[in-house]
């Protein structure tokens, strides 16, 4: 090689070498971008550091933290506050006094991560600051940093007028535990703001053991507005000193002269936030508090089972569940003894604490142990505490070992399915109870047996055809039907001509099943009822007996009560009186049914009682093609109009406004209410705003709470508001709901 080449190949090494140094250099090259005009490179460049620690960064880092830019004296600050190098403390204090908010904040956040004693009076002096977010920091760090000196100042901003200003000082003082922050955080438990007392209460938990004296005599003063949350404060403390305090509250609430009085009783109308709701809830915190202090509270607790106020029992039975003790197995269990005789079982139900389901949740907490002795409950006499042991062993899944047990069991649960599933061990128990005094066991026994399909029960299921509950004739009909026993032919007709209407539809579904010709004049005799529905169940009995109408008019009769209406409609001509009558029929289906064959009919003659129907909102967007398909025009303004509104003809009802106007109020002046309420109806979704005074009338003239949320979920402000008076003055409440189906203001 000649020297000339071996020159140049040794440039060329030494400038590839030399680049290289220079590219595997981030840091230093980050560094030199610190000093490009852009602010955008250099926010980049910080970036690029914050990835990686290294001394050179730190000084021109803390330059940064002048920059012009905002931005790249906020990234330097958030930098700098990950690495955490003591020389950067004191420009970051400097950073609290920046111009800008943003700046400030991020050093404040910053400084409560450094965790460096000379930030805390610079963080001080910053909770003067204008900017809610930046004082919020501020108080934050101060929190987190701890030092004594800080308590006065976060003390001081308990009294800011931002509620979410001094519950951040709450937050922060948990900090510390002077007598002094103690007493001012247990003062916040009263106060109005729910933030200021939560953050109060957490302070005070994270507080602790010393906290706990100070919490025990809040709950002692009779006039002290944050008992209950002091209740909580010491269950989750959990220092057995409270055991006793938290005891006297729950036993009673406290009187304003500090005796101790009985709850008082609470009723459907007491507004909340009465005196009764704040001892009650005290009363429920120490409960709870408690249940959380283990194995000391258990003795006490226990003593409290026995108590005079039911409601003393329930609390201390919930609290007693969630120890899963032991111990507490017997008690509870001869306490729901107890309650399910005489007098406790009234009683009970008048108190705001549910007893019997603080008991059965109690035992079900306790879980397998409770098993065995709870069993022996399933025999004793007392239906009500059978009922209430096995609701607890199915909570734990629990199944008597033998197929009497199980029907048994499934009796007290009404698990009909089950008993289903059981078979023949469960005929005679669900034969019993078809005579049980309690009504709702014997529907549910009389379907099962009718699913179970033993013939044994059919003279039982006859005779509760005349039970005096009607669910009881109902699902005895039904079940009749499902045996196939014709013994039950006459009873079935007997009580579907003198049985209540609710009972005639499963009566006609039974005797379509058992196929008896004999039922045939009596199913025919309802072929016309009023009820749509009983029409249509008789008729598809009638089918299943093979019944034939000799005359044509007999079978336009069954076949509109089939409802199978293209078959009435092959009847033709006959068939236009009967659906002419369906036009104001009850039933909305029969009603379009009806129209659906008229029109397949295509006779003239169906143009008068169509017409007729004209102005039921429900019907005219089918009535009028119909109409037209049979060449019908409308003879007057009263038609045209409501021609318009069955094809949603918003322009032409809005052009000739005085003619809607006057035929939409006639309308509302009728006595038939659903004409009335079609024309509001047609009103919102035409949307004119010169009829609004006129809706706000009649919703004042009518009084109608159907009219009222219509109006109130239309979209137009004003029929809202109207609906909002109307519901102030007539002492409803609104509750928001989704899905609604009400007609839109100007949907047409």
């Amino acid at each position: 090689m000649s020297p000339h080449y071996l020159l140049r190949w040794l440039g060329c090494v030494l400038g590839l070498g030399l680049a290289g140094c220079f590219l595997f250099d981030p840091v230093g090259a980050a560094i030199k971008k610190l000093h490009h005009p852009a602010a955008a490179v250099r926010r980049s460049a910080i970036e690029a550091l914050n990835q990686r620690y290294d001394d050179r960064a730190i000084a021109p880092l803390i330059t940064c933290l002048k920059d012009e830019d905002a931005g790249v004296r906020q990234a330097a600050i958030m930098t700098l506050g990950r690495w955490g190098p003591a020389q950067a403390v004191v420009p970051i204090c400097d950073c609290l006094r920046d111009a800008s908010p943003e700046v400030g904040r991020t050093a404040a956040e910053t400084l409560a991560v450094l965790n460096d004693a000379r930030a805390v009076e610079p963080l001080i002096a910053s909770l003067a600051t204008d900017d809610t977010e930046f004082r919020r920091a501020a108080i934050t760090a101060l929190g987190r940093l701890g030092y004594a000196r800080a308590g006065k100042p976060l003390l001081a901003r308990l009294q800011d007028q931002d509620p979410a200003i001094a519950a951040v000082a709450a937050e922060a003082l948990g900090g510390f535990s002077n007598l002094k922050v103690t007493d001012a955080l247990i003062a916040c438990l009263a106060q109005e703001s729910e933030m200021i007392r939560h953050s109060a209460l957490d302070a005070l938990c994270r507080i602790g053991a010393p906290a706990v004296k100070p919490l025990i005599a809040c709950l002692k003063n009779p006039q002290g507005k944050g008992r209950a949350l002091a209740a909580e404060a010491l269950g989750r403390i959990g220092d057995a000193r409270a055991i006793g305090s938290l005891i006297i509250c729950l036993k009673a609430p406290v009187s304003a002269a500090g005796s101790q009085e009985p709850a008082a009783d609470m009723n459907e109308e007491e507004p909340t936030g009465t005196p009764a709701d704040a001892a009650l809830e005290t009363r429920q915190k120490a409960a709870e508090a408690l249940g959380k202090l283990g194995h000391p509270a258990v003795a006490p607790l226990l003593a409290c089972l026995s108590d005079q106020d039911s409601a003393v029992r329930g609390l201390a039975a919930t609290a007693l569940g969630q120890l899963h003790d032991a111990r507490a197995i017997k008690p509870l269990i001869d306490c729901l003894v107890s309650l399910s005789a005489g007098e406790a079982a009234d009683e009970e139900e008048a108190t705001e604490v549910n007893v019997r389901e603080s008991l059965i949740d109690a035992l079900t907490n306790l879980g397998e142990p409770v098993i065995t002795p709870l069993s022996t409950c399933l025999q004793d006499d007392n239906r009500r505490l059978r009922q209430d042991a096995a609701e607890v062993l199915d909570r734990l899944h629990y199944l008597p070992p033998d197929a009497d047990g199980k029907a048994a069991f499934f009796i007290l649960r009404q698990a009909w399915d089950e008993l289903v599933k059981l078979g023949a061990p469960a005929l005679k128990p669900l034969l019993a109870c078809l005579d049980d005094e309690v009504a709702e066991i014997r529907p549910g026994a009389a379907e099962a047996l009718g699913r179970l399909g033993d013939r044994q029960a059919v003279d039982p299921l006859i005779k509760c055809l005349q039970d005096e509950a009607v669910s009881v004739q109902q699902n005895a009909a039904t079940a009749l039907g499902l045996l196939g026993d014709r013994r039950a032919v006459d009873p079935l007709i007997e009580a579907f001509q003198n049985a209540d209407p609710m009972v005639k539809r499963p009566a006609a579904e039974a005797l379509g099943l058992l196929g008896d010709a004999k039922a045939t004049d009596v199913l025919t005799g309802s072929l016309k009822d009023e009820d749509a529905d009983l029409r249509q169940v008789c008729a598809q009995a009638l089918g299943k007996l093979q019944y034939h109408p000799a005359q044509p008019e007999d079978n336009i009769v069954y076949l509109i009560a089939l409802q199978s209406w293209d078959e009435v409609a092959k009847m033709g001509a006959p068939a236009l009186e009967p659906l002419g009558a369906c036009l104001s029929d009850g039933s909305l289906e029969v009603q379009r049914g009806a129209i659906a064959a008229l029109g397949e009919i295509g006779d003239k003659r169906a143009i008068e009682p169509l017409s007729g129907a004209l102005p039921d909102w429900d019907l005219n967007a089918e009535l009028v093609p119909v109409l037209e398909q049979l060449g019908w025009k409308p003879a007057s303004e009263t038609e045209k109009v409501y021609a318009w509104i069955g094809r949603k003809d918003a322009e032409h009802l809005k052009a000739h406004w005085e003619i809607t106007r006057r035929v939409l109020l006639d309308d509302v002046g009728s006595s038939i209410h659903r004409r009335l309420k079609n024309a509001v109806y047609s009103f919102l979704a035409i949307g004119e705003p010169k009829i609004l005074d006129d809706l706000v009338q009649i919703l004042d003239n009518q009084d109608d709470k159907d009219i009222a949320e219509t109006y109130l979920n239309c979209g137009n402000e004003k029929l809202a508001q109207a609906a909002r008076d109307w519901a102030s003055r007539n002492g409803y409440m609104i509750i928001p709901i989704s899905g609604s189906t009400h007609t839109s203001w100007g949907s047409w």
